[in-house]
């Protein structure tokens, strides 16, 4: 017998038991002898072997005689003794008190309850427990109470419907569990083998985890399978989201392991990129049962394959390369204002969650931009980056989600604030303050992304598209681009990157630079238009002075003069405006890239932030606020123009011999 809290606990098992075959022979009588005769039979064996010594938990795990009067009764179809039966499964299941040899006849009873649809739920509670035997469960054993779990999966119950999702995702956490120990192990051993000695692909025993990745990238694909049935089928976001939790959890699995690459490869990255195709049709669980398929993802589908997307770019990008280009690519497009705000501010998001990475920045440039014949991937997300931040400041408002006008003149033109209620979304502090469209934006900040997670990103249960607040989309995009900003200033500051041999002036440090400055000019440029309140604005020059500062280094003088020249401007006040300053260009991700030896014009790459129709419209409207935050009537610029010449007059040149060459810059004006 065990001793201690084992004693106890094995004691309490025992008579739990007893219990329930004395009830369940009570309860089947005359109506069922054979479950009432091996119920009682069951009970006297019990209590023969439990006060025998030498009784411990491996002892009454080998006694079938308690197994099979639950089969027994699972088997009559009886509602109450069939709640008998599984109670007492629903006991012996988490102390492994199962033999092996009933495993796969528990199962068949299990899915005959299913069949007969009886206590559904009480069934999925039982295989939810099942799923820890990860001993036990495997091949065809596995293949059928995947069957069962899918099955139940597509009930109108939603108890059991949800219950079936979680033991799905829970037999799938198991197998991979079981997979990462096995190959740690096998490593290790392989470690200590003698030169010459053959090596497994894949240690015997854990295939399954292999063949049912497999099989989920087919069904969610609209394939058949290839190991599990062919009558099986799977909802499209369900199966994003079992790959999404797998490639999540065990990134080192498909990184190391030959045939696992190979699935990301020839399986996760076509399934993404087809199912992003205008082509695809989507199988949704929202749909009715014979609905035709949807010609266009739904938000929620949308969110899905986004994640999967960004895992795949932040997890793989060294076993992806050309895969990540499309993705990068996609991505970037996504930012383009012709497409829908949700999906632009879903793209944004992504780009926010890596854009404080400079190793991840470093690699799009060495395999992308410093390649003959590649796309120069690095320079589009930084030039997507200051285009969707120029359209959201510029664009039409009928172009954009409606802004809700609160406050006492909300009905007039001038002077009405629009407060964004970005707080419901994420409920943090509003401190960000724009003018968007003569209208004042109050929007939140973000903390650093390493403990920001996106917003839109985690509605993982909705179809239909929230409501996204300009302010919000705006924020997580100036983020992403000063996060950006830094990212590039750590690499250009690295002194352990040496420079270029066989290109002097051409490292990685200058093509990221040259990439990159033209697109963060123009967004830096129209955030200090639009900036509304000091912190804010401190933090924008912050990185304006830091793109100064990496064109100095890398001596870039005409990117460093279009900085300063813009920096300059800005100082100004806005009665200087229309008659100093050209309208700005319009940016998009492929324009404005900076090359060696080229001439700039700095004008049309510094839009004032008193320029173009835009600032010149919204004068009038806020003349009255800004002549009295500057306190008189003399004053016609807000508080922007001295902070930013403060600014410039203490640290807008440096680093580099940015100062000596700065009179040229300042002399335009």
């Amino acid at each position: 017998m065990a001793s201690g809290d084992e004693d106890k606990v094995l004691r309490q098992l025992v008579q739990n038991l007893r219990n329930d075959l004395s009830l369940l022979s009570n309860e089947a009588k005359k109506k069922y002898p054979a479950v009432k005769e091996a119920a009682e039979r069951g009970a006297m064996k019990l209590k023969s072997v439990s006060e025998a010594p030498g009784f411990t938990l491996e002892v009454l795990s080998g006694m079938d005689d308690i197994v099979y009067p639950l089969l027994y009764a699972c088997d009559s179809k009886n509602p109450k003794i069939v709640q008998l039966a599984l109670s007492s499964l629903q006991r012996l299941i988490p102390n492994g008190a199962i033999p092996e040899k009933n495993v796969e006849s528990t199962v068949a009873a299990l899915q005959a309850l299913v069949d007969a649809g009886v206590e559904e739920l009480r069934v999925i509670q039982t295989v939810f427990l099942m799923a820890s035997m990860a001993t036990f469960i495997k091949g065809k054993v596995l293949v059928k109470i995947l069957v069962l779990c899918f099955g139940l999966y597509k009930s109108r119950d939603t108890s059991v419907h949800s219950t079936a999702g979680v033991a799905i995702r829970q037999i799938v956490v198991a197998l991979f569990d079981k997979l990462s120990k096995q190959l740690g192990a096998e490593r290790s051993r392989q470690d200590k083998k003698k030169e010459g000695e053959e090596e497994q692909e894949l240690p015997a025993g854990v295939t399954d985890a292999y063949l049912l990745f497999q099989d989920v990238c087919f069904l969610t694909n609209g394939d058949p399978p290839a190991w599990l049935p062919n009558t099986l089928e799977i909802e499209v976001n369900f199966g994003l989201e079992l790959l999404e939790v797998v490639l999540r959890q065990y990134p080192s699995i498909f990184m190391t392991e030959r045939l696992f690459s190979l699935l990301l490869t020839e399986r996760v990255c076509p399934l993404v990129i087809k199912l992003f195709s205008p082509s695809s049709k989507y199988r949704l669980s929202s749909l009715p049962p014979g609905a035709p398929a949807m010609d266009k993802p739904t938000f929620g589908l949308s969110v899905r394959l986004l994640r999967i997307l960004n895992i795949l770019i932040r997890d793989f990008f060294a076993a992806l390369v050309t895969q990540c280009e499309i993705f990068l690519s996609m991505l970037v497009r996504f930012l383009d204002s012709d497409k829908p705000m949700w999906q632009r501010t879903l793209a944004i998001e992504i780009f926010h969650s890596f854009c404080n990475q400079p190793q991840l920045f470093k690699l799009f440039c060495e395999c992308y931009d410093m390649q003959e014949h590649s796309s120069k991937i690095f320079g589009d997300i930084i030039n997507g980056l200051g285009a969707f931040i120029q359209s959201i400041l510029t664009s039409n408002p009928a172009t954009q989600f409606p802004l809700t006008v609160t406050g006492a003149n909300a009905a007039g033109a001038g002077g009405g604030v629009v407060t964004i209620p970005v707080a419901i979304v994420t409920g943090l502090r509003p401190v960000h303050v724009f003018v968007v469209r003569g209208l004042t934006v109050q929007a939140e900040s973000l903390p650093s992304n390493a403990h920001q997670k996106p917003t839109y990103l985690e509605m993982l249960d909705k179809s239909e598209v929230p409501t996204i607040p300009d302010g919000y989309s705006l924020v997580v995009g100036m983020t992403a681009l000063l996060d950006a900003v830094g990212s590039v200033a750590s690499v250009v500051n690295d002194d352990t990157i040496p420079p270029s041999t066989d290109k002097p002036g051409k490292g990685v440090k200058e093509t990221m630079l040259s990439s990159s400055w033209s697109g963060a000019l123009v967004a830096i440029t129209h955030l200090l238009d639009a900036c509304g309140d000091q912190e804010t604005l401190q933090m924008i020059l912050d990185a304006h002075h830091t793109c100064i500062r990496m064109c100095g280094i890398l001596k870039m003088d005409s990117p460093r003069d279009a900085y300063l020249l813009a920096l300059c401007r800005a100082s100004l006040p806005s009665r200087y405006a229309p008659t100093l300053v050209v309208p700005p260009p319009k940016l998009t991700p492929r324009t404005m890239s900076f090359s060696e030896g080229s001439e700039v014009d700095a004008t049309p790459l510094a839009p004032s932030p008193r320029s173009s129709t835009f600032s010149e419209k919204r004068v009038s409207e806020t003349s009255a606020r800004k002549k009295a935050s500057d306190g008189g009537e003399g004053a016609e610029g807000s508080g922007t123009p001295p902070q930013v010449m403060r600014s410039l007059g203490g640290g807008g040149g440096g680093g580099g011999g940015t100062l000596p060459q700065q009179t040229s810059a300042v002399q335009q004006l």
